[in-house]
């Protein structure tokens, strides 16, 4: 998906024949839709159909004039939709005992009645939300800087290594660890304001 803000997809999506922004759109939501949904105790297949359906209501309510910039983020207006259509799902899964089974036949959280309250399903969102920008941004990072340079932000950011272990791992200079976990940590920054103010 080539690098683009809300603001601009939303700008596309005012005409029916703006097919490429709307599979963006769906891009980019779609997985942090479907993890929402099994956190919040759905199994993968109802939580994919309840992404779906969240997906197709954001659409409708779009094209409708509903969604308004000056009341709140993209993001939290999508939340409120999937937030219904997760419910929704809950509710009638925990109608069908067959739907409402997991892959491994064992009964879901649905029935056990662990499903989080509602706080727990803003916190679970938010979660979701920036795991999704912390993941774009990775992608685009990595498509600008070298292998080296990535490599070596990644071992020290997330697998913990000091400098000097990233150094003798990826046979470098010390500094260079330094200046790539910078570099990369200052883009990635950028980029996630850009995402959060678009």
């Amino acid at each position: 998906m080539s690098w683009e803000t809300h603001t601009s997809i939303l700008q596309q999506l005012r005409t029916f024949s703006a097919r490429s922004a709307w599979n963006a759109l769906a891009d980019e939501f779609r997985e942090p839709l479907v993890r929402f949904g099994e956190r919040a105790g759905l199994p993968r297949d109802r939580a994919e159909d309840a992404a779906q359906e969240t997906l197709t209501a954001f659409a409708q309510g779009f094209r409708a004039g509903r969604y308004e910039r000056s009341k709140g983020r993209l993001r939290s207006w999508i939340f409120g939709i999937a937030r219904r259509q997760v419910s929704s799902a809950r509710r009638s899964a925990a109608l069908d005992p067959v739907a409402a089974r997991g892959t491994d036949e064992s009964p879901s959280l649905l029935l056990a009645g662990a499903a989080p309250v509602q706080g727990d399903l803003e916190g679970i969102w938010e979660e979701e939300w920036q795991r999704s920008v912390l993941d774009r941004c990775l992608r685009r990072i990595q498509s600008e800087v070298g292998p080296e340079t990535y490599q070596a932000f990644h071992l020290a950011t997330f697998e913990g290594l000091s400098a000097d272990e990233v150094a003798a791992r990826l046979n470098v200079p010390r500094s260079r660890v330094y200046n790539a976990k910078h570099r990369v940590a200052a883009r990635l920054r950028e980029l996630a304001l850009e995402i959060e103010d678009a």
